[in-house]
């Protein structure tokens, strides 16, 4: 379930949900924090199998983020194919094919970005899987993300035969009902460290 009406009504709402799912995160120990990353990593790599992806687009997830270091690597080794983001002016993202952390440049928010051509996000549906951040989701696949609205914009861009968009998320960052507004693209699989599920 969400809970839709105005972006003035739910600013305030999502700018607390976000500071609290950050801080959830932070609070994790290191020792539950890997423990969650295995779990997550092991999810995707047998989502990657089940589905029999050989293309798919990722982020490098930050520090606390799910996944952590071993995403990545774990992605670029079952897939054929792994597209990261490169952040562009105006709230744009573009994608280059990832070929080892070698190849990469740090990008404006201190993240690797591939060095290969550079593709508009249109190049999306042509891949099997698309995982984007989140900050938390509903059960129904809503999304929250950090208000940039990056990715957003590169869900709304994917076409009528799309890839499936999956989002990485701890446990506690799954929650029964989210703000939503017209341009919150859903997604439409869960993964965290206890299960994967299919949006309902």
């Amino acid at each position: 379930m969400s809970a839709e009406s105005s972006p003035a009504e739910h600013a305030p709402e999502k700018a607390r949900l976000r500071r609290e799912m950050i801080a959830r995160r932070r609070a994790l120990s290191t020792a539950a924090r890997e423990a969650a990353n295995e779990a997550l990593c092991t999810h995707v790599s047998n989502l990657m199998m089940s589905i029999g992806a050989r293309r798919a687009a990722a982020y490098v997830p930050l520090a606390t983020e799910p996944g952590g270091d071993a995403l990545v690597p774990v992605l670029a080794s079952c897939l054929e194919q792994l597209y990261l983001p490169i952040s562009e002016p105006e709230g744009q993202l573009s994608w280059a094919e990832f070929r080892g952390f070698e190849h990469t440049r740090t990008g404006p928010y201190s993240i690797p970005e591939p060095t290969g051509p550079r593709h508009p996000s249109s190049v999306l549906s042509e891949l099997d899987v698309m995982i984007v951040p989140a900050l938390a989701a509903t059960p129904q696949g809503c999304r929250l993300g950090k208000g940039g609205g990056y990715y957003d914009r590169a869900l709304a861009s994917r076409a009528a035969l799309r890839p499936l968009a999956a989002v990485l998320l701890f446990d506690d960052n799954l929650l029964p009902q989210l703000p939503t507004e017209d341009h919150d693209a859903p997604v439409d699989i869960i993964i965290t460290p206890s299960a994967i599920r299919s949006v309902e």
